[in-house]
């Protein structure tokens, strides 16, 4: 309170009271959830007055006690203030600087992302500001969070996208994707009639494609070890001249430059074959002391020979073993100058049996 005395001219006196009140000033309290990414809200927060007036970058303006706006740009970010009025109309003004951070830009780096069924691709991810982690889905249903060096393997064809999705050092995210390509892989196949070839009885082996899977351009063949018996065309002959086991290996080629090779085993066997001689001479020279046929193509064997009364003077089993010109050729009993007959059977490489008679003459 306060009193005030007053004296007129003729010293007359009165005294009046005054009460005058003094409010303490608003106390504002302000914060915010900065720093924010682009494009989320930036929620500004105060207290301490019954109402509240907001300046800040771009002409902002607000009435609200915790107003929120969308960072839209990086200039979003900036100083806000805050003027905080109570009940009594005293008021107080406070600052707050906040901070909007642009989004990472990544970038993906693979190689090669085009190429043949199955391929492995090594994908890495780069950003501004720099990435912290990646999480990553590659479009065939695989997918990897944490690192920004990665692999992933495609093994069909087709167009896959590639996405990575980014947490840069302040918290942001960004996201790139990429795009692999993958070929379709050629599946070499070949069929050949006959499917048993035999020498001297087939001729040409006639091979015929059967590769599938993609749009084959090329052919490359060779039917023995070595490279000089080769054909590059689709569906070739070849003509073996020798029984034996060989492989056979077809390499294709699609119009994306994707390959395949099939290795296919091929037994081309012999026919069937003997030859018997008329005479021998079993007289201890070098020269045609045995009796045995030759002959090819033989699986089993049995020879017989009779002299001219029947009676058995030879037998074998074995196609190696001959007829020295002895009684049961035990070299014991020598059989004399004569005509005897021989008989033979066989069964040859097809399963097919076969006898065979005639006459061999001893010459001494």
């Amino acid at each position: 309170q306060y009193t005030v005395f007053v004296t007129d001219a003729n010293t007359c006196t009165n005294t009046a009271v005054a009460t005058l009140v003094i409010n303490p000033a608003p106390i504002p309290n302000i914060a915010s959830n900065s720093p924010v990414c682009l494009n989320d809200n930036l929620n500004l927060t105060a207290s301490g007055g019954t109402t509240y007036s907001w300046i800040g970058p771009n002409g902002f303006t607000s009435s609200s006690q915790n107003p929120s706006l969308v960072a839209s740009s990086i200039s979003v970010g900036g100083i806000y203030q805050v003027t905080v009025t109570d009940a009594n109309s005293c008021f107080a003004t406070t600052t707050i600087n906040t901070i909007v951070n642009p989004l990472p830009v990544p970038a993906i780096i693979s190689g090669p992302n085009v190429g043949c069924a199955p391929l492995c691709v090594n994908f890495t991810v780069s950003s501004t500001p720099a990435a912290a982690q990646a999480f990553w889905t590659f479009g065939n249903s695989e997918s990897v969070n944490g690192p920004l060096n990665t692999i992933s393997c495609y093994n069909a064809q087709g167009i896959y996208t590639v996405n990575a999705t980014v947490v840069d050092i302040n918290g942001c995210l960004g996201a790139a994707t990429w795009t692999v390509e993958v070929y379709p892989k050629p599946v070499a196949d070949f069929n050949h009639s006959p499917i048993k070839p035999i020498i001297n009885i087939d001729g040409e082996v006639i091979f015929t494609d059967a590769s599938w899977g993609a749009n084959i351009v090329s052919w490359n063949w060779y039917f023995m070890n070595t490279a000089q018996y080769t054909s590059v065309e689709q569906n070739p002959t070849f003509m073996y001249t020798e029984a034996g086991n060989y492989v056979v290996a077809l390499i294709v080629k699609s119009d994306h430059g994707c390959m395949d090779t099939l290795l296919r085993p091929l037994v081309v066997g012999e026919d069937y074959g003997i030859y018997v001689p008329n005479a021998f001479t079993p007289n201890g020279d070098e020269w045609n002391n045995i009796f045995q046929p030759k002959g090819f193509g033989i699986v089993k064997y049995e020879l017989f020979i009779f002299d001219r009364w029947g009676e058995k003077v030879f037998h074998t089993k074995t196609f190696e073993e001959g007829w020295d010109g002895t009684f049961q050729g035990r070299g014991t009993k020598i059989c004399k100058e004569d005509v005897y007959t021989w008989l033979i059977t066989v069964t040859d490489v097809f399963g097919k049996s076969h006898e065979l008679k005639g006459h061999v003459t001893l010459i001494r």
